[in-house]
C-alpha cells in the first residue's frame, strides 16, 4: 500500500508540469499573434478619376499600394466608353477590351501577368471579325488569321516565337488563292508565287534570305509564259526574256548587276527584227536601229547617255531616205528635211530645244523654197 501510494503522488505531480507548459505555450503564441499584426504593412486602395475638359470622365482606375489594381476605364470627351482594362498588382490581368465610338468592340485581348496569352481578336466597326491571332507569353505564336469584311479569309500567317514561320498565304475577296510566301525566320525564303483573280499563275521567283535569288517567270493570265529571267547576288542578272502570247519571242536583252548592258533585240510576231538598241551598264548607248517586217532599215539614231545626239535619219521601205533630223542632248536640234519617195527635198523645218522656230516649204514643181 506504501507503494502504492507514492506511485499516486508522482503521477499528479506530473500532470500539474505538463498543464503548466501548455499555458505558457498559448500565451507565447498569443504575443506572437500580436506582433505580427503589429508590423503588418498597411494596404492602401483608392479609386482616381481624372475629367476631360468639358467636365467629362476621362478615366476611372484603381490603385492598391500605388498600383494599378482592378478595372481602369477610359472614356471619349462625348462620354462614350473607348476602352477598359484589368490590372492585378500592376500588371495586366484578364481579358481587355477597346470599342469604336458606335460601341462596337473594337479590340479583345487576353493578358497574363502583364502579357499577351492566348487569342487576341480585332473587329471591324460593323462587329465582323477582322483578325485572330494567338499569343504566347506575350509573342505571336502559330496562325494569325485576317479576314475581308465579308467575312472570307484575307490571309493566313504562322508564326513561331513572334517570327514568321512557313506558308504564308493571301487569298482574293472571291476566296481565290492571291499569293503564297514560304518564310523561314521572318524571311521569305524559297518559291513565293503570285496568282491571277481566275486562279492561274502570274508570277514565279526564287527568294533566299528575304531577297530574290535564282530564275524567275511571269505569265499571260491565260497561262502563257510572259517574261523570263534570273537574280543573281539580289540583281536582276543574265538573259531576260519578253514572249508573245503565242510563245514567240519577242524582247531579248542582258542585265549585268541590275543593269541592261548589251544589245536589246525586239521582234515582231512573225519573228523579223523589229529593233536594236544598244546599252552600256543601263544606258542606251551607240546605234540604235529599227526595222520594217520586211526586215529593210526603218531608221537610224546615235544614242549617248540615254539621249539622241547627232543626225538621225528615216527611211522608206523602199530604202529610199525620207528626213534627216539633228539632235542635242535628246532634243530636236538645227536642220529638219523631208523628201518625198523619189528623193525630192520638199519640207525644210528649224528647231531649237526640241521646239520649231521656222518652217520652209518646197514647192514640188519648180524646187524653189517659199
Amino acid at each position: 500500500m506504501h507503494k502504492t501510494f507514492k506511485d499516486t503522488k508522482f503521477a499528479r505531480k506530473g500532470s500539474i508540469n505538463l498543464m503548466s507548459r501548455f499555458f505558457a505555450m498559448r500565451v507565447m503564441s498569443l504575443v506572437c499573434i500580436l506582433l505580427v499584426s503589429l508590423l503588418e504593412v498597411p494596404v492602401f486602395s483608392e479609386e482616381l478619376k481624372t475629367y476631360h475638359s468639358n467636365g467629362k470622365l476621362d478615366r476611372l482606375e484603381n490603385f492598391k499600394n500605388g498600383k494599378h489594381d482592378g478595372i481602369s476605364k477610359k472614356f471619349s470627351p462625348k462620354g462614350k466608353l473607348v476602352g477598359e482594362w484589368v490590372y492585378r498588382d500592376g500588371h495586366l490581368e484578364g481579358t481587355s477590351k477597346i470599342y469604336y465610338e458606335n460601341n462596337n468592340l473594337k479590340i479583345e485581348s487576353n493578358f497574363t501577368n502583364g502579357k499577351r496569352e492566348g487569342y487576341s481578336r480585332r473587329y471591324y466597326n460593323d462587329g465582323t471579325l477582322m483578325m485572330l491571332e494567338l499569343y504566347k507569353s506575350g509573342k505571336l505564336e502559330g496562325p494569325q488569321k485576317t479576314y475581308f469584311q465579308n467575312g472570307k479569309l484575307h490571309k493566313v500567317q504562322l508564326f513561331k516565337n513572334y517570327k514568321l514561320e512557313g506558308l504564308s498565304k493571301t487569298f482574293y475577296p472571291n476566296g481565290v488563292l492571291a499569293n503564297e510566301s514560304p518564310y523561314k525566320n521572318n524571311l521569305v525564303d524559297g518559291e513565293n508565287k503570285s496568282f491571277f483573280a481566275t486562279g492561274t499563275l502570274f508570277q514565279s521567283g526564287a527568294y533566299e534570305n528575304g531577297m530574290v535569288e535564282g530564275p524567275w517567270k511571269q505569265y499571260y493570265e491565260s497561262g502563257e509564259i510572259q517574261f523570263e529571267g534570273n537574280h543573281k547576288n539580289h540583281f536582276k542578272d543574265g538573259l531576260e526574256k519578253e514572249y508573245y502570247k503565242s510563245g514567240v519571242l519577242k524582247r531579248v536583252f542582258a542585265r549585268v548587276n541590275g543593269k541592261v548592258h548589251g544589245f536589246e533585240k525586239n521582234y515582231y510576231e512573225s519573228g523579223t527584227i523589229a529593233s536594236v538598241i544598244p546599252f552600256k551598264k543601263g544606258l542606251a548607248e551607240g546605234k540604235y536601229q529599227t526595222f520594217y517586217k520586211s526586215g529593210a532599215v526603218r531608221s537610224i539614231i546615235f544614242l549617248k547617255n540615254g539621249m539622241a545626239e547627232g543626225e538621225g535619219k528615216i527611211f522608206f521601205e523602199s530604202g529610199s531616205l525620207e528626213i534627216i533630223e539633228n539632235y542635242k542632248h535628246g532634243n530636236l536640234e538645227g536642220l529638219v528635211q523631208n523628201f518625198d519617195k523619189n528623193g525630192q527635198l520638199k519640207l525644210e523645218r528649224t528647231f531649237h530645244m526640241g521646239k520649231q522656230v521656222n518652217v520652209l516649204k518646197v514647192l514640188p514643181k519648180d524646187g524653189h523654197k517659199q
